[in-house]
């Protein structure tokens, strides 16, 4: 990371052009008719959505809207965008970002999340954290946080030596971090040990906010999925470029989806991450195909890796799981694999294994 974002005291404020980049705007107008739309709320800023008893009783259908919102053209133009820009000002263009922000809404007298690090969550020592209000803030709506990476770890050094209750972990966070002085058209940016949270909001006015992570490279993602992050040339590819590529892989990669008895996980929970994982990465789907479960050697996975099947240029499978612990099933499985130059999507653990892969990547994490 850059020098500008201080990883010496932990966090660092960024201020950004809302002109540029209108996230309130573009948030606050769909929710509105959205709100408008469905409930006949007459709201109209989002900082009053507690006013509607509507809104409160249904405070997670639109929590849920502002993630489609998130997902709209409209937004991810502007998202990468500003992408590009935290990358060209603060970081480097090795870093990857969060394809989807998470939504926060805090209305009035309610709390969010739980205080906590974002590496107790997984997220690698190279995350750094983006948190994004897009309602004014007061001290008694904002994000907490540790005044200092060292004053956080102080603090995470007394959780780790006690066996405390969540709400005396909360307690103990809350009495160690401060409010955040952040206005719309600054982002609050936090390295992933730094300890944060939201108190109760003790305002009258209910803050709306996103958040995110960028992380240095994808050499170091933690427990999360690539799948999860675009690359800097995602950014800046324009939608005519795009529209192309996705055009072109349409008519080159034919992929089935596959199912067998994987860890006892049944077929279709299998076959809908691997659809997911499938559309995050442009992959298109031919067909699926389950395994003949009587059979232990999987002649059926066996058959879309072979030369029988040219027209699918690889299968997707749930997890490393499908071999059952088997080394020698696992290898024989990837040497065909690598033989008919087919690529297997491995989507539980976002391992795509192609002619160019080692065997060991995959039979190391078999065990022994």
């Amino acid at each position: 990371m850059k020098s500008k974002l201080n990883n010496k005291v932990g966090w660092t404020i960024i201020s950004y052009d809302q002109n540029e980049f209108p996230f309130d705007k573009i948030i606050e107008k769909k929710i509105l008719e959205f709100l408008n739309r469905e409930h006949g709320s007459r709201i109209d800023r989002l900082e009053d959505l507690h006013l509607d008893k509507l809104v409160i009783q249904n405070l997670e259908i639109i929590r849920q809207k502002m993630f489609s919102i998130f997902r709209e053209e409209e937004f991810q133009n502007c998202y990468k965008l500003f992408g590009k820009f935290l990358m060209d000002t603060c970081l480097n263009k090795s870093a990857l970002i969060q394809k989807t922000p998470t939504a926060r809404i805090q209305p009035p007298c309610f709390t969010t999340t739980s205080f906590h690090s974002d590496a107790w969550y997984g997220h690698s020592r190279s995350t750094n954290s983006f948190w994004v209000p897009i309602t004014n803030l007061t001290s008694n709506n904002t994000l907490n946080m540790a005044p200092s990476r060292e004053s956080s770890e102080i603090t995470m050094n007394k959780l780790l030596k006690g066996n405390y209750s969540l709400n005396e972990i909360n307690d103990i966070c809350a009495n160690t971090t401060y409010p955040s002085i952040v206005k719309k058209g600054q982002i609050l940016s936090f390295s992933p040990d730094m300890i944060h949270g939201a108190k109760m909001n003790t305002s009258d006015s209910t803050r709306v906010s996103f958040d995110f992570r960028i992380v240095n490279s994808d050499n170091d993602l933690g427990y999360k999925p690539i799948s999860n992050y675009y690359r800097y040339s995602d950014l800046t590819r324009d939608e005519k470029e795009t529209k192309n590529t996705n055009k072109l892989k349409k008519t080159t990669d034919g992929f089935l989806l596959y199912s067998n008895k994987c860890l006892g996980v049944n077929p279709k929970s299998q076959l809908m991450l691997c659809t997911s994982v499938a559309k995050d990465k442009n992959l298109v789907i031919q067909r699926n195909e389950s395994e003949i479960y009587v059979f232990d050697y999987l002649p059926v996975l066996r058959h879309y890796l072979g030369s029988d099947t040219p027209t699918f240029d690889g299968v997707i499978v749930f997890s490393l799981g499908i071999f059952n612990g088997q080394k020698d099933l696992a290898e024989k499985i990837l040497n065909l694999a690598k033989q008919n130059c087919k690529k297997i999507l491995f989507a539980a653990e976002d391992i795509l294994f192609t002619h160019r892969t080692d065997n060991s990547v995959i039979l190391n994490k078999l065990g022994n």
